[in-house]
């Protein structure tokens, strides 16, 4: 599934075993924006920045997301709301997010979809 796929990707770039960058601006719609959980809204740029400015931040094996709970929420023709928990693990902290991302069909994009909006919330207990 994309929601895998994408952080996936987001592991193996921060941990500098992939360098090639194309993968997330491509998953991304034009109009993306996302809440982080500490509630700033951050549009396409703004996260295509931060996120590029992480590549190669950890050693391999220092830096894991696990998806865990994933599921569609709600579905029609050409799109997909789906909600899951993003478990990261650093060196130095675990964490823990509950995200709700929309998805539409995008043929041009990785997967067939494109992130539209993302919103996450802080889980109290990152319980590993």
């Amino acid at each position: 599934m994309e929601i895998e796929a994408l952080h996936d990707f987001f592991v193996a770039y921060y941990t500098g075993e992939r360098t090639d960058f194309s993968r997330f601006p491509a998953a991304l719609a034009a109009d993306f924006e996302m809440v982080t959980p500490g509630g700033s809204c951050l549009d396409r740029e703004a996260v295509l920045e931060l996120v590029e400015k992480r590549g190669d931040t950890y050693d391999p094996g220092e830096f894991d997301i696990e998806i865990r709970d994933s599921r569609i929420i709600d579905s029609g023709p050409g799109y997909a709301l789906a909600r899951y928990e993003e478990h990261q693990t650093t060196p130095d902290e675990r964490t823990a997010r509950l995200s709700t991302v929309l998805l539409h069909v995008d043929e041009g994009a990785p997967g067939g979809l494109s992130w539209v909006s993302v919103h996450e919330t802080w889980l109290a207990d990152a319980g590993q």
